[in-house]
């Protein structure tokens, strides 16, 4: 069975993954993995606070969807622009595959998506980390 921190863990990989990418101006693949740091956050959230029957987003690869999800569950609203770029996630990750590479990823796009994750990483890390805290103080 997947884990919280398993999934945590597969996110700061993808993150630092982004962070190279980034850095070395290959900014499609850098987008690429902005998304799989933010679909793992969230699914890592939905792991902690769903009940098994509210896990089907578990399968879904849509970002947006899955924050809304979680939106329902307790994770505070992010800001409009990082919200914005969750939104836009879903055109970014077709760019994996021949039938999106239409879509120019720039640096702005990139620098964008890089900012968003790091939000989402951190935020997600320290809810998930804080309450395991206050479950242990109980």
């Amino acid at each position: 069975m997947e884990t919280v921190e398993e999934y945590l863990k597969l996110a700061d990989i993808d993150y630092a993954s982004a962070k190279v990418l980034f850095d070395s101006e290959i900014y499609i693949s850098c987008v690429q993995h902005c998304v799989q740091t933010v679909e793992k956050c969230l699914k890592a959230f939905v792991l902690k606070y769903s009940k098994i029957a509210d896990r089907h987003v578990m399968h879904s690869h849509d970002c947006y969807a899955i924050y809304l999800h979680c939106l329902k569950i307790g994770l505070n609203k992010f800001d409009d622009d990082t919200v914005n770029t969750i939104s836009a996630f879903d055109g970014y990750f077709k760019t994996r595959y021949p039938s999106g590479s239409h879509i120019i990823i720039t640096k702005e796009i990139a620098n964008e998506s890089f900012g968003a994750s790091e939000i989402i990483l951190s935020e997600i890390k320290e809810n998930l980390l804080n309450n395991e805290e206050e479950s242990h103080d109980n």
